[in-house]
């Protein structure tokens, strides 16, 4: 089975991405993202999850990124399409991936983190505001495509959040070629990177 995972980005991907391939898929990470224009995309295995972000083109790519996705989307058998409905938290997640990108050397994101561990030059409202509009030009063409295809948004909240039930009936509507207990315990938020003081979960 060849799966395909299109997000907008901080939105999950990552997480669902190395989920599925813990259960004998190859991964292929983000072979869009300039850092892997040189690499050749192959997708002539059987078994394959495959993960790309809103608006990442292949090299000399001369159409819109819609044009891929359609192009894209009949080499898969399965096609998931993932967003967040929390517009604070998805900044949030945007702020952190800024600020750890901004250190010498950088950091990776995918490490434990607290919103209250980034500096507030990182958090101002005009910073804030500047994520919030980029994303919103991001979520409203991904969405006008996930509706002319006739696709339907998993949300990021559906599938990490604290409902287990929730995202295991999430995971089985999918009809993966996998064990959906062991997919919806590594999406467990336990496992988030992302972590809580006790002030800011009242």
């Amino acid at each position: 089975m060849k799966i395909l995972i299109i997000g907008v980005g901080r939105s999950g991907t990552t997480s669902l991405l190395n989920g599925i391939a813990k259960q004998g898929y190859t991964k292929i990470h983000e072979p869009y993202n300039k850092k892997n224009h040189n690499k050749k995309l192959t997708l002539s295995n059987d078994n394959i999850v495959l993960k790309t972000i809103f608006g990442q083109l292949p090299k000399n790519y001369k159409k819109e990124w819609k044009e891929l996705i359609k192009e894209l989307i009949p080499k898969f058998d399965k096609i998931i399409w993932l967003d967040r409905k929390n517009m604070t938290e998805h900044c949030e997640s945007f702020i952190n991936l800024h600020y750890r990108s901004s250190l010498q050397p950088p950091t990776s994101v995918f490490k434990k983190w607290k919103m209250e561990e980034i500096p507030k030059s990182f958090n101002t409202d005009t910073y804030n505001k500047t994520i919030y509009n980029a994303l919103e030009s991001e979520k409203k063409p991904f969405k006008e495509l996930v509706d002319e295809l006739n696709y339907k948004i998993t949300w990021y909240e559906d599938l990490y959040g604290k409902d287990r039930i929730r995202s295991l009936e999430t995971i089985n509507k999918w009809n993966l070629e996998l064990n959906p207990f062991d997919l919806n315990e590594y999406l467990n938020p336990k496992n988030k990177y992302r972590q809580y003081t006790k002030s800011s979960l009242i």
